[in-house]
């Protein structure tokens, strides 16, 4: 077990900027209302189709989900992300992919960074679990709740009928749509899957022009769902691909509670590379007509103004992976308790996280043969002589250096890689 706390984050300083680079779409899809869990791929977002005048909405009610897949009974929670990836690129290649994972992981391990001692009250654990894969590491959060009802609470907001307002559904029977995008970040190559409100239609450019040719269809799957053998999981093929350009978050919030760029959207965004925002501000539930603001030139401003958080959040990730490596089987369950000051990482060993037949979309090209630059490599060396210089010098560096799980411990100054790590190499792990 290893244990990370917030306040050694305070000692973490790579040299390099962590910023998101080479942004690209790679798939989509949408959950249906099926009698057994469906998608259909690639799905379209709703559009956005907002009435004229101010607009009195009545609260949500009925079933909210909080997490789809567990919701369906699904039994993996990342195949549908897999799924639809090899339904639009057959040869998708995955040993060039280092982590696979869902926006909310990310923002997870964010609001453990970041968390404020007057915020505490509010802050929930939460756990994540972590593969490997040959190279690339899976991390997949566990839901400890599916769906919730406006009844449970006595009220939820308007956030759902806003959006039953506001937009129109492009494919028929959707709950939701959510999209898989790859970039650069802190030296690793991510997969990143989230959901997406809507998309704008009119946005002046050559995406508006996409997105505007799509206007008006209500688009029905025009395949019949299939499902690989061993899986619970149908797809269907429907749908029309809408670049990310286009596409939108919708945040409605009280006129009590009003919500700037910062404090809540800059994260969502900057994680999913969401060009476009609707902040909808109601008195209760009567809104003002909403604009769609361009929000690119901000995220790329709020990613610049939050290097210090952004460069731990880099290298948390990277040590992570390292560990995940490490540990027997490759993989581990990370715990964030309340009060939420400190990731607890140990070895695990329950279900897998994919189907069997997924396993084999994975090559048996060996992940050391992958090339390495050598401004990754020379980055990854300056940051590690830096930590290890600022954290050997606390008289903390070996507070969590001590575990079972990693007979290469020894090698590591509270966190840092091991020289294996280090050189792009494969860990070694223990039999």
């Amino acid at each position: 077990m290893i244990v990370i706390s917030r306040s050694q984050l305070e000692y973490i300083a790579p040299s390099s900027e962590a910023v998101i680079s080479g942004v690209k779409h790679i798939s989509s899809y949408n959950w249906i209302d099926a009698p057994t869990p469906t998608i259909v791929v690639p799905g379209a977002p709703a559009r956005w189709n907002p009435p004229k005048g101010p607009q009195d909405l009545a609260a949500d009610s009925g079933d909210i989900y909080e997490a789809q897949y567990a919701a369906r009974k699904l039994d993996c929670p990342l195949e549908p992300l897999f799924r639809s990836v090899h339904a639009e690129h057959d040869a998708f290649d995955l040993n060039a992919v280092d982590v696979v994972t869902d926006r909310g992981n990310i923002r997870k391990l964010l609001s453990f960074i970041t968390l404020e001692p007057k915020k505490k009250k509010y802050f929930e654990g939460f756990t994540i679990y972590v593969e490997v894969v040959q190279n690339t590491a899976l991390f997949c959060r566990d839901e400890a709740v599916t769906a919730e009802s406006g009844r449970d609470y006595g009220f939820w907001g308007h956030g759902c009928e806003f959006e039953k307002a506001y937009t129109v559904p492009r494919v028929a029977g959707s709950t939701a749509h959510h999209r898989v995008i790859s970039y650069q970040f802190g030296g690793l190559h991510f997969l990143v899957r989230h959901e997406t409100d809507g998309y704008v239609e009119d946005t002046g450019d050559s995406c508006g022009s996409v997105a505007r040719a799509m206007q008006g269809l209500v688009l029905a799957p025009t395949t019949a769902p299939t499902r690989m053998a061993g899986s619970t999981l149908s797809v269907a093929r429907g749908g029309e691909v809408v670049p990310l350009c286009a596409t939108l978050e919708i945040k409605t919030h009280t006129i009590r509670y009003m919500l700037t760029f910062s404090k809540l959207a800059a994260r969502q965004l900057w994680i999913s590379q969401t060009p476009k925002l609707v902040r909808a501000c109601h008195d209760r539930g009567w809104f003002e007509e909403p604009q769609v603001e361009d929000v690119t030139a901000q995220i790329q401003q709020w990613e610049a103004d939050n290097q210090p958080i952004l460069k731990k959040l880099a290298w948390l990730m990277q040590r992570i992976v390292v560990l995940t490596k490490a540990s027997p089987g490759g993989r581990v369950r990370i715990k964030c308790h309340v009060p939420g000051d400190k990731l607890v990482i140990s070895p695990y060993d329950g279900p897998k996280l994919l189907p069997a037949d997924l396993y084999a979309k994975w090559t048996a090209k060996a992940p050391s043969s992958r090339p390495t630059s050598p401004a990754a490599a020379k980055e990854t060396a300056e940051n590690a002589q830096q930590n290890t210089k600022r954290v050997n010098g606390t008289g903390i560096g070996q507070s969590t250096a001590v575990t079972s799980m990693d007979p290469t411990a020894a090698h590591f100054h509270f966190g840092l890689p091991t020289p294996d790590a280090a050189k792009g190499g494969q860990d070694k792990t223990p039999n």
